[in-house]
């Protein structure tokens, strides 16, 4: 049986008000986001790296195409979630919450 690999997580982003419409380009990676109205009381969580923020695409030298998944969910309530989640323990919080969710996956390749 080969092993099993679990995904490298770039990005772990929770309490996104439900007005928001977008994220910025090159938004802070600090674990509170601040200064942006629209975004007031996200949190960047803990990435794969134990560090909070976006970590963008790394992928193989090989040139071989890798995939990236983003999932979003909607909840039907307020978690007030505090900051420093990984993506494991965001799951549990949400577990039994979720309304809806959705995925985009994206291809990139180093050439």
């Amino acid at each position: 049986m080969l092993p099993y690999y679990a995904p490298f997580v770039h990005w772990v982003a929770y309490n996104i008000p439900a007005g928001a419409s977008g994220l910025p380009r090159g938004m802070a990676r600090d674990a509170e986001i601040t200064g942006i109205i629209s975004l007031e009381g996200m949190i960047n969580g803990v990435n794969g790296l134990g560090r909070t923020g976006y970590f963008g695409p790394r992928p193989p030298a090989n040139g071989q195409l890798h995939a990236y998944h983003f999932r979003v969910y909607a909840l039907d309530a307020d978690l007030a979630l505090v900051p420093g989640l990984n993506a494991e323990e965001l799951r549990a919080a949400m577990d039994g919450h979720v309304l809806a969710s959705g995925m985009l996956m994206g291809h990139y390749e180093r050439k």
